[in-house]
């Protein structure tokens, strides 16, 4: 399915040109994904209100999140535990007074959704995820920023006016070194303006993460789709290789003090933890399972079919 997406550009040039290197534009028809979303189908997804919490569902003005007392109330869940459940009516007075809904983790809310998430899973190898942002006239939901993953965004309707910028954070990740960055250094520190281009129903944006960029509503009313895709990095194989490491007898043993008289020793020792590192990520033991991740790094989305399924 993603050939349709990036049509008429091939899967093949899309690799070779922009995938983790730099950010594209693909203009399309005006109701190329509305089998994935329209008005309709978020309403449909919205009835579904006992599924909705202030963690799935989320409000900004200005780009400021507004509290969640001020759009759901204490009550039960549906597990019977203290929490609290949305509002509509009070979500439907923010939003008309100009407040961006936000709503997270949707990718298998509808066939639609679900298929783009695994096509994206199935041609990328990663975990994806779609959050949706439907916002009003001149709002903007977040601010300036970088994401610590690929971003692919689908206008579904309305316009909404992308700004991406040719300064990019190199291969950030989802961790508190990147998460805690001051508003101001991305504001400062965000460069030139490399796309500036409004984008209506059916276009498509792809943004690799590190790249900084920010989206404001033109339109009346504007709704698109953003799908993230986290592949498996290095340090999620210095993680596979601690199962490993914890049954060697060399990773449990004592390092030695780094005085004076065992200096010599605590460089010998580390070097010795460095070989049997080594020698064990480029052995076949560790690395046909880690290969076998790798294909299968992605969330498991199981569908039912009835009544033959229960047959």
């Amino acid at each position: 399915m993603f050939d349709s997406v990036v049509a008429p550009m091939t899967v093949t040039d899309f690799f070779k040109e922009y995938f983790r290197n730099k950010p594209v534009v693909i203009k399309g028809a005006d109701n190329k994904f509305s089998d994935v979303m329209n008005w309709k189908l978020l309403s449909d997804i919205l009835n579904q209100s006992a599924i909705w919490s202030p963690h799935s569902l989320n409000l900004y003005s200005n780009t400021r999140a507004i509290s969640a007392d001020q759009f759901s109330y204490p009550s039960l869940t549906r597990e019977g535990n203290e929490g609290r459940l949305i509002n509509f009516d009070q979500v439907a007075e923010h939003v008309k007074n100009g407040a961006s809904l936000v709503l997270n983790d949707i990718e298998t809310l509808n066939p639609g959704l679900k298929s783009v998430a695994h096509a994206i899973e199935s041609t990328f190898v990663g975990k994806v995820q779609a959050n949706l942002y439907c916002s009003r006239s001149e709002n903007q939901a977040l601010p300036v920023h970088f994401d610590t993953h690929d971003v692919f965004a689908f206008q579904v309707e309305g316009s909404k006016q992308w700004r991406v910028y040719g300064t990019s954070v190199q291969k950030p990740i989802n961790h508190h070194f990147f998460k805690s960055i001051d508003q101001s250094f991305h504001e400062a520190n965000k460069g030139e303006l490399s796309i500036d281009e409004e984008l209506t129903s059916g276009d498509f944006i792809y943004i690799p993460r590190g790249f900084y960029h920010e989206a404001m509503c033109h339109s009346e009313s504007t709704v698109h789709v953003s799908y993230s895709c986290v592949p498996i990095i290095g340090i999620d194989l210095l993680t596979a290789f601690f199962d490993v490491a914890v049954k060697d007898e060399l990773f449990r043993d004592a390092i030695p003090n780094p005085d004076e008289k065992s200096g010599k020793k605590l460089e010998e020792h580390i070097t010795r933890l460095v070989g049997r590192m080594r020698n064990n990520v480029l052995s076949p033991e560790f690395q046909e399972p880690f290969k076998e991740a790798l294909n299968n790094y992605k969330f498991d989305r199981f569908s039912v079919k009835l009544p033959d399924d229960f047959v």
